[in-house]
């Protein structure tokens, strides 16, 4: 907190959801999953602690689900939540536990899933004086590869004469129809979140569009125009000027209102 402080930062996104774990602790998990906490956190409440250190220099502390809807990493079974709750599993057409870039998923089109991720946020908005919470290119989001669950094949058939899903994951129509689902999403979590604290600041850093909707099913613009957002952090990661400016000039001049351009925070790659 005091070397951002020293570098004239003014947020901090701090990571409370990782690898199918809370960093602080969690009635929801222990009540769900039987632990509180990511074990290296027994001994203390990270976020309590940053927040207060945080808030004593006057600077925003954001809680950031960084995993969303993925429950693990480099563990094809999705790990501990996967084992106990398996009807929770985002499936490809093949069957398996949907998988990419070695994160696993949840199904984020399924009421379970989506009741279990807002509980966790309430949760921190009800515990913590945190001044916003915000998802990531995973939250909300499922890679486009899933879709192929029971659950989710049977609701797009009731939706679809009884077809089932197209065997192209890249589908148009079928990315649309399920980035359609998460939109619905979107709009609850805002809504009930604001319900519950109308000053929390409602934060999203997903990817570049058009490419996080067809790879991830994130239509974040749609978000931002419809309301259900109060900021956006998109992940212009680039290794050159050139190539971050002209993400920059799309998402001024194509993707996002004149209105909402106060809302967008452009993300830039660190790296070490």
């Amino acid at each position: 907190v005091d070397l951002a402080h020293s570098c004239a930062l003014n947020t901090l996104y701090v990571v409370c959801w990782n690898r199918g774990y809370t960093t602080y602790p969690s009635e929801v998990m222990k009540r769900r999953f039987g632990q509180k906490c990511d074990p290296r956190y027994a001994d203390f409440d990270m976020l309590a602690e940053i927040t207060a250190a945080s808030h004593d220099k006057q600077m925003r502390v954001i809680a950031w689900f960084e995993f969303g809807f993925s429950c693990s990493y480099g563990k094809p079974d999705g790990g501990h939540i996967l084992r106990k709750y398996p009807h929770w599993a985002a499936h490809d057409k093949d069957g398996n536990v949907a998988t990419k870039n070695n994160f696993q998923w949840m199904n984020a089109f399924h009421p379970e899933v989506q009741d279990f991720l807002l509980a966790l946020l309430e949760e921190v908005i009800d515990k913590y004086p945190v001044d916003g919470i915000q998802g990531d290119d995973r939250l909300p989001a499922c890679p486009s590869l899933a879709g192929y669950d029971p659950w989710t094949v049977e609701l797009y058939g009731k939706q679809h004469e009884g077809r089932t899903p197209p065997e192209d994951h890249f589908d148009s129509d079928w990315v649309d129809w399920r980035a359609g689902l998460l939109n619905q999403f979107a709009e609850r979590m805002y809504g009930e979140l604001k319900k519950k604290s109308p000053e929390t600041v409602i934060s999203m850093a997903p990817s570049i569009y058009p490419w996080c909707k067809q790879q991830y099913l994130q239509d974040w613009p749609t978000w931002l125009e419809q309301g259900w957002v109060d900021e956006v952090c998109p992940q212009v990661y680039r290794e050159n000027l050139e190539s971050y400016r002209k993400e920059i000039k799309k998402i001024v001049e194509r993707q996002v209102a004149s209105k909402n351009r106060a809302k967008v925070y452009h993300g830039i790659l660190v790296k070490t």
